[in-house]
Formats: C-alpha cells, sequence, structure tokens
C-alpha cells in the first residue's frame, strides 16, 4: 500500500500508449487503484489543437495529481 498524503494508493501503474488517430496525436492511459475510493483510469490524449487533455473519470484535479505524483515517485530515473 502505497499513502501519498492523504491517499492510499494500491497501484498506480501504466496501462499503455497509443498513436495517432481520431483527430488526436496520440496518448497515454494509467491505471490506479486507492483505496477508500475504488479503481481507475486517467487517459492524457494530445489533441490536433495543440491541447492536452485528461480523460479523469470526474476526479479532482487534485486527485490527478495525487495519482501521477506516485507515478513519477515510481520512477527509476537515469541521465541519457
Amino acid at each position: 500500500m502505497i499513502k501519498l498524503d492523504k491517499y492510499e494508493f494500491e497501484y498506480v501503474e501504466l496501462d499503455g500508449f497509443w498513436g495517432e488517430h481520431s483527430g488526436n496525436k496520440g496518448g497515454v492511459r494509467i491505471n490506479w487503484g486507492c483505496k477508500g475510493i475504488g479503481f481507475g483510469q486517467l487517459d492524457f490524449v494530445q489533441h490536433k489543437d495543440g491541447k492536452l487533455y485528461c480523460a479523469n473519470e470526474c476526479m479532482s484535479k487534485e486527485f490527478v495529481e495525487a495519482v501521477m505524483k506516485e507515478f513519477i515517485n515510481q520512477c527509476e530515473f537515469y541521465d541519457e
């Protein structure tokens, strides 16, 4: 269990990427599970208008930021 501020994430994981289609330039999906809340997905998509959109399944910006913070905390960083 991952406790991040007031959220206890059971998992935050990369689901996959997709390329350009249906009016967008591609995107990435992140799955999450959180104790006391449930589970869901966040889709980040760059539309052809140049804007980045987040399909957040009615979760708050604060919650999305917590998911992304945990996602980044799981990363191993290295310099190329």
